[in-house]
């Protein structure tokens, strides 16, 4: 995967199916995000929260731009021109793929939150598996950026988000049975991503 260089130059054009940015930078993102998001009202007010989150901790020099551009597109795969599989990180990471995000980015949002646990659920690891893992503590900071916010934009601390996921999803849910199996390492990520970020 990641086939194509990110391009280093240019302006990013939106929206669409398919979109060919020559940059990828915090604002590229964040376009990105609300040409495919923005119709989805509470998926938009979540991601807006991270986004806007991320780029708090950017500006306070705590975290590279590459995971800031990560937490602005983590749920671009729930856009409807991006959706293929249901798999959001899967999609997700397929579409940033195809529109040359830098790979930092699109192994980020695949892996993000223990994703390929749900990936097994699913029976798409070995999709999912086609990517690069990114660096252990990137995704740390990304699992923290996501739980930190409820499915409407409100602040959450990571053990409510967790219980949250389990109450609203149904027992044979991919996403539930991911969580069940995956609670511990979640925490724990988000933990250790507190102590880096000095959240």
């Amino acid at each position: 995967m990641n086939r194509t260089p990110a391009p280093t130059s240019g302006e990013f054009q939106p929206p669409g199916p398919v979109v060919s940015p020559l940059s990828w930078d915090v604002s590229t993102a964040r376009a990105a995000a609300f040409a495919h998001l923005s119709n989805l009202d509470a998926r938009w007010k979540h991601v807006e929260s991270v986004g806007t989150m991320a780029e708090s901790w950017l500006r306070l020099g705590r975290i590279p731009e590459y995971v800031a551009v990560a937490a602005w597109v983590h749920d671009i795969g729930h856009g409807p021109l991006v959706r293929e599989t249901g798999f959001s990180p899967l999609d997700g990471a397929l579409f940033l793929d195809s529109v040359a995000a830098p790979p930092t980015v699109v192994s980020l949002v695949a892996y993000q939150a223990e994703a390929m646990t749900e990936a097994d659920e699913r029976g798409l690891a070995h999709e999912l598996a086609r990517f690069a893992p990114p660096l252990p503590s990137d995704v740390d900071v990304l699992t923290l950026l996501e739980l930190s916010v409820d499915p409407h934009g409100q602040p959450i601390t990571p053990q409510e988000r967790v219980d949250d996921i389990l109450l609203r999803y149904e027992l044979a849910s991919p996403v539930r049975r991911a969580v069940e199996r995956s609670h511990s390492q979640l925490l724990a990520s988000s933990a250790r991503a507190a102590v880096r970020v000095g959240a």
